[in-house]
């Protein structure tokens, strides 16, 4: 036999002091003693010299001290988790708590933990393992861990608004030469949608499933793009909706706010039958709160918010003569704009400036230094500060308008090499020919020109990067790699290769810039109240004896003894 509460040695040493327990208060009884008084007031003299009860005696009934011993051991299983060795079916049994947002319906996650911990209890510590569908899958109890620790465990966990981790888990669940069977608390999609992906010599078992909701409606994307009326100081801002079980809330049925305010004037709104646009929104760093006015019973996506971007105008100084078609970008672009060398943030020097000029304006500010073909430099050379942006900026040139093919046509124009070098220095710096320039080059009338003229300034200035949406457990855009979030270490730390995931929904801080993660999960907006399949509903679960749970069945058997001792009592048969 083996026990789910307590050690095997545990439990002998408990019923060996159980039998003396019962041993002794069977020989402690009542003993009937005749008595001859002289006068009835001597009753209590009496009573003090011979006590109702004493030790010893003939041995009499020892039927009914085996059945209290018996009704008493039977108890004491009953409480030590009494199991059947012979149910081991030679599977591993993992259980599989989802924590993610399929759960935050009302009361879902609390039963399905009361679920886990009931299975648990009843299969012995050798076959199973338990986790959390956290983040990350977390180990809660062990093999050989006692199954008293998982309630302390399980005490402080709870479901939390991210999208299930389960189907990516159960796809590399597996091991070698191994019979698993998965357990799984959760949601019916995300079931359904697992049991596709499941390797070999693994079984599903649907051991909770959350009921679905009545209906539910919620806030699926939430995100800004540069505004489309070409204001750099504002955005526009997409909101979608969904829902099930009914029409999907209009512009009436949401409050949005601007800092905790209702917007200013200026700011338009259209809307369609998927959500609305936000157009103008001022870029000054503030945060836009969208909430449905009339919550539901699943709120994770009842309210959303999103961190606007601080766009400022960048200033950038000339020095020297550029060619025309590179001043017509500095003038047009609506981010940049143009001051004195000494007030700028970047500069921008001609291959014919003067030195001394360059040298007074220049000494420590980043600049895209126009250069000529014939000096032998390469044709793009990028200084950074650090190895590790060396390497962030060499994997995403194309994000700076350089790629293989465009300088193929370059150097095929300019009949010359067309190279690009990446070295490290003090500060950073941008370097590329003054002949990609000219008026009647191919490089000059692409649309790649402008981009790599915006986007190497920006790099330059290292200004705070923004995020246009933040969704629960996907990965920031790999464009921001280029800004200055990809190359904090904070950041870099917490990155897998070059993909940095994201946390559950709610405001977090990454890098020193607040950033405020939302759900956005269209399946989960509908599939929680989506009705469970009978495939993934699975079959009914087997009785607690085929389990291996021999612990209902002893108490139900003390149960009965303790109804047949009363029962001998009352017709005297036993004391």
């Amino acid at each position: 036999m083996t026990f789910a509460t307590f050690p095997s040695w545990v439990v002998a040493v408990g019923a060996a002091l159980l039998l003396a327990l019962v041993t002794l208060l069977y020989r402690l009884r009542v003993r009937r003693t005749p008595v001859a008084l002289a006068g009835a007031t001597l009753w209590q003299q009496a009573v003090r010299q011979l006590p109702p009860r004493r030790l010893g005696g003939r041995w009499r009934r020892p039927l009914a001290w085996l059945l209290s011993l018996l009704l008493v051991l039977l108890l004491w299983l009953a409480a030590a988790g009494l199991r059947n060795p012979l149910a081991d079916d030679g599977r591993r049994h993992v259980y599989y708590l989802d924590a993610s947002a399929w759960l935050l319906g009302a009361g879902a996650f609390d039963a399905a933990r009361a679920a886990l911990e009931r299975d648990v209890a009843a299969r012995p510590a050798a076959q199973r393992e338990v986790l959390l569908g956290d983040g990350m899958p977390s180990l809660l109890l062990a093999g050989d861990e006692r199954t008293a620790l998982l309630r302390a465990r399980l005490r402080d966990s709870a479901a939390r608004a991210r999208p299930s981790g389960f189907p990516a888990w159960l796809a590399s669940a597996g091991r070698e030469g191994s019979d698993t069977l998965v357990h799984y608390y959760g949601a019916a999609p995300v079931l359904a949608a697992a049991r596709g992906a499941r390797p070999a010599g693994v079984q599903v078992e649907a051991s909770f499933l959350a009921p679905p909701l009545a209906g539910n409606r919620g806030i699926v994307a939430l995100g800004a793009a540069p505004a489309a009326s070409g204001r750099w100081d504002a955005v526009d801002v997409l909101v979608a909706l969904d829902a099930v079980g009914g029409p999907p809330p209009g512009r009436d049925a949401l409050d949005v706010r601007l800092d905790g305010r209702p917007l200013p004037a200026g700011i338009r709104t259209v809307d369609d039958a998927t959500g609305m646009l936000l157009t103008d929104v001022p870029a000054a760093g503030g945060t836009l709160q969208v909430a449905l006015r009339q919550r539901d019973h699943f709120a994770a996506d009842d309210a959303a918010a999103l961190v606007l971007p601080m766009r400022r105008r960048l200033r950038v100084g000339v020095v020297g003569t550029l060619p025309p078609t590179l001043r017509d970008v500095l003038a047009l672009d609506p981010s940049l704009q143009q001051v004195a060398p000494l007030q700028a943030q970047v500069l921008v020097v001609a291959a014919d400036a003067d030195a001394d000029a360059d040298a007074a304006a220049g000494a420590g500010v980043p600049a895209l230094r126009l250069a000529a073909a014939s000096g032998g430099a390469p044709a793009f050379r990028f200084t950074v500060r650090a190895a590790t942006e060396q390497q962030a900026l060499a994997d995403h040139l194309g994000a700076l308008g350089i790629d293989q093919a465009r300088n193929t046509a370059i150097a095929d124009e300019l009949g010359r090499a067309v190279g690009v070098d990446v070295a490290q220095g003090a500060f950073r710096q941008v370097q590329a020919w003054q002949e990609l320039f000219a008026a009647d080059g191919g490089f000059a009338q692409s649309p790649a020109m402008p981009l790599f003229v915006d986007r190497s300034l920006h790099w330059l200035a290292d200004q705070a990067p923004w995020v246009p949406y933040a969704v629960a457990g996907q990965p920031l855009q790999q464009a921001l790699l280029l800004q200055g979030l990809g190359q904090s270490a904070a950041v870099r730390e917490r990155a897998l290769g070059d993909r940095v995931v994201l946390p559950a929904a709610g405001l977090h801080t990454v890098a020193g810039q607040p950033l405020q993660v939302g759900l956005f999960d269209r399946a989960i907006t509908r599939g929680v109240a989506a009705p469970a399949t009978p495939a993934a509903r699975g079959g009914a679960a087997p009785a607690a004896f085929a389990r291996g749970d021999l612990a209902s069945a002893a108490l139900l058997l003390a149960l009965l003894l303790c109804c047949v001792e009363w029962r001998l009592h009352v017709r005297g048969r036993i004391p």
